[in-house]
């Protein structure tokens, strides 16, 4: 049974109807709205099938460290699973905030045989990465000691997902993937 990358059926599922009605930071029809969204996007990539490998899964720009000899490493592996590899070059894409352009760029530089349905699939990916950590944000709120503003970056997260699921590049990735 395939599943969303990045995303565990049953507990998300409860997650994403629990969390923001609990908080408070968010209406429930924004929230359904996402869900909605969700779905298709899920229903879609079932469709056109997954890979699995050993994906990194947490691309958060500050775990990419250079030292002086330009030597790129990856650190805070805690997060490192099996996925689909097309969620790990999102979630880098949606980190830097790369545009169009210079997606398909990136992309062609690791597979430069990538075709579109490749490309639509990153461009599902972007906005479903931004509900992972807004959830996670939203979670955070309620279990971190850490002094941060996790409902507020959950709420910026959220406003990102439904912009970015509200263009035509969202329902152009839903038909191609």
């Amino acid at each position: 049974n395939a599943k969303t990358p990045g995303t565990s059926s049953k507990m998300t599922q409860s997650v994403y109807r629990q969390l923001p009605a609990e908080n408070g930071h968010r209406s429930i029809e924004q929230a359904a709205g996402i869900i909605w969204q969700k779905q298709r996007a899920q229903a879609a990539i079932e469709r056109a099938g997954t890979l699995c490998t050993p994906c990194y899964n947490d691309g958060y720009v500050t775990n990419y460290v250079c030292n002086d000899q330009g030597n790129v490493r990856i650190i805070d592996w805690e997060y490192g699973a099996n996925n689909d590899p097309y969620w790990d070059i999102a979630s880098y894409f949606f980190e830097s905030f790369a545009d169009e352009n210079t997606r398909k760029e990136l992309l062609l530089h690791y597979k430069p045989d990538a075709s579109e349905k490749e490309i639509a699939r990153i461009n599902l990916y972007i906005p479903l990465i931004c509900m992972k950590w807004g959830l996670w944000a939203s979670l955070q709120a309620t279990i971190s000691e850490i002094e941060f503003d996790y409902l507020k970056y959950a709420d910026i997260l959220s406003m990102r997902a439904r912009h970015l699921m509200s263009q035509e590049q969202w329902e152009n990735a839903l038909a191609t993937v």
